[in-house]
């Protein structure tokens, strides 16, 4: 057995803050700055600020380590690596953090991921696909060691909390410690011992990239190659989910065909070989639904960067396609520029894009029921009697997803929808986008999060941000009186719940299920406000 040796592992951890200064420094920043926002009691505002600075730490720590593989030797890229630090500061600044709120900032980390697998590899495939396994070993093995941290401190500290009776919060500091210092520092050491070295897969990682998921994704194909046959048979349109089925089936097989560059397994030769054309069905598939539903419904962000990486996807199967084309540093190149055009290249970004598409398709369907008046906006009459219920919604929806990007800008280009009527106990309203009372709830905090009623409370939940439970016994109360004495609609108060907290859930639609003279009551697509 290999004896370990403790005095050469300590020289190789003491060398880390000469090896990678600024990351380490970011590391130790992002973990004090968490510290302090776990043990401080922050408002609600707040933490969501500084949360926001918290996710740029990451960022800016990926950056540093692009940098200093990029710029070993000193001159101007090397001071582009020590500003990093500065950046890292930066972001925790409260007035940059108005610069970082906008969505398209997540995009980055995609982007950060693009050129690590780029930084430090050659034009090559092998080299590419030798650094993609160092990075990604040495990742595992960060997280591997994170996870042994948190279990070992949890068992020690509720060990230590049953023998002596002591209460105290301590789970926040230990995944803190485990995952914010520990993981990143580890990775760190992990990544300088094999950068060095040519890559070298292991038994563990043949097992994986040879036999489990190369077998998983043949049986993928299959299934995939029935539903294709099935979809041809019946002439029908590809289910809304296919799209993301042929995104896993390529991200597979390409993943194969990376590690068979590392470590080639005869078995695997052929369909790698081929899996260019063998994607050519899944291809037509994902383009057939995406535009389908891009020429029913409009553009969306979330569409648009579908779209983005349908496009990417045919450039990586032409690539595939050609032998002599192939080239993982391509296909890489072309996610990073895809990244770049749909996320902050003005004025074709998804978030502008989807606006524009939106707007389009609402004053089509508007129009076509003839309720818009000659400036486009709408007329305050009743919904048109030959209006469809799914396109009553389509409406809706439409309307609410151009408002909640920018309720000023809507009103004033299609004015506010007409009230809308009670259709077979549901009642529903548009308060929070008429003019007269859009701000008299407060601060938007939430537009899109879950929120159930179990028998007379609500339980309204922010994934890690929010997570409230009131009583609305006295709320459904009055409701079912008012549905029992045949009310067609319902005051407008009561699509707005104030909470001692301070803050108002606004529903957009409140419905009343009758089974048997036994009513239930649920507020559907639900808002909330922070009072001022």
């Amino acid at each position: 057995m290999k004896r370990i040796d403790f005095d050469a592992l300590r020289k190789q951890v003491e060398s880390l803050p000469s090896t990678y200064p600024v990351e380490v420094f970011v590391c130790l920043l992002f973990f004090a700055f968490m510290e302090v926002m776990i043990v401080m009691e922050l408002s609600f505002e707040v933490r969501s600020g500084m949360g926001k600075s918290a996710f740029m730490l990451p960022l800016c720590f990926v950056g540093a380590f692009v940098l200093n593989r990029w710029t070993r030797a000193r001159g101007v890229g090397r001071w582009a690596y020590y500003g990093v630090a500065l950046a890292a500061v930066a972001v925790l600044v409260p007035a940059v953090r108005e610069l970082i709120q906008q969505p398209e900032w997540v995009m980055a980390y995609p982007l950060a991921l693009c050129a690590l697998l780029l930084c430090g590899s050659g034009r090559d495939n092998r080299s590419m696909a030798g650094n993609a396994y160092r990075l990604l070993v040495s990742m595992a093995q960060g997280v591997l060691v994170g996870v042994c941290c948190l279990v070992a401190s949890f068992i020690v500290m509720e060990s230590y909390r049953l023998l002596f009776g002591v209460n105290s919060s301590y789970l926040s500091h230990v995944v803190n410690i485990a995952f914010g210092l520990v993981t990143p520092l580890a990775f760190l050491y992990f990544f300088a011992q094999s950068a060095d070295a040519p890559a070298q897969p292991n038994r563990l990682a043949n097992v994986v990239f040879n036999g489990i998921v190369p077998v998983s994704l043949v049986l993928y194909t299959l299934m995939l190659y029935a539903y294709f046959a099935r979809v041809v048979a019946l002439w029908e349109l590809p289910e809304g989910g296919i799209a993301w089925m042929v995104i896993a089936f390529m991200a597979g097989w390409l993943l194969v065909a990376v590690y068979q560059e590392l470590r080639p397994a005869r078995l695997w030769s052929i369909p790698v070989r081929w899996i260019g054309f063998v994607s050519l069905p899944m291809l037509a598939m994902f383009w057939v639904g995406v535009l389908y539903r891009v020429g029913q419904y409009g553009i969306t962000a979330p569409r648009y960067h579908l779209l983005a990486v349908g496009v990417v996807m045919t450039l990586c199967v032409l690539l595939l396609c050609v032998p002599r084309w192939r080239s993982y540093r391509c296909m890489v190149l072309f996610v990073a520029a895809a990244v770049v055009l749909t996320s902050f290249v003005p004025g074709i970004t998804a978030r502008a894009v989807a606006r524009r598409s939106q707007q389009h398709h609402l004053q089509a369907l508007a129009q076509h029921y003839g309720m818009l008046d000659e400036e486009g906006r709408f007329l305050q009459q009743q919904w048109p009697d030959s209006l469809t219920a799914d396109h009553r919604d389509e409406i809706k929806s439409t309307y609410r997803y151009l408002a909640q990007a920018d309720s000023t800008a809507t009103r004033q280009q299609f004015g506010t929808l007409p009230e809308l009527p009670c259709v077979e106990g549901r009642y529903e309203v548009q308060l929070y986008v008429r003019p007269e009372l859009s701000g008299r709830f407060g601060t938007l905090v939430e537009s899109e999060a879950s929120a159930r009623w179990d028998d007379s409370t609500l339980v309204f939940v922010v994934p890690d941000r929010l997570h409230l439970t009131f009583s609305m016994t006295s709320h459904k109360q009055r409701i079912e009186k008012l549905y029992r004495s045949g009310a067609e609609e319902l005051p407008a108060e009561l699509f707005a719940f104030d909470t001692p907290e301070g803050y108002t859930f606004v529903f957009d639609r409140i419905q009343v299920i009758d089974d048997e003279g036994r009513l239930s009551v649920e507020g559907l697509s639900p808002i909330i406000f922070k009072q001022p």
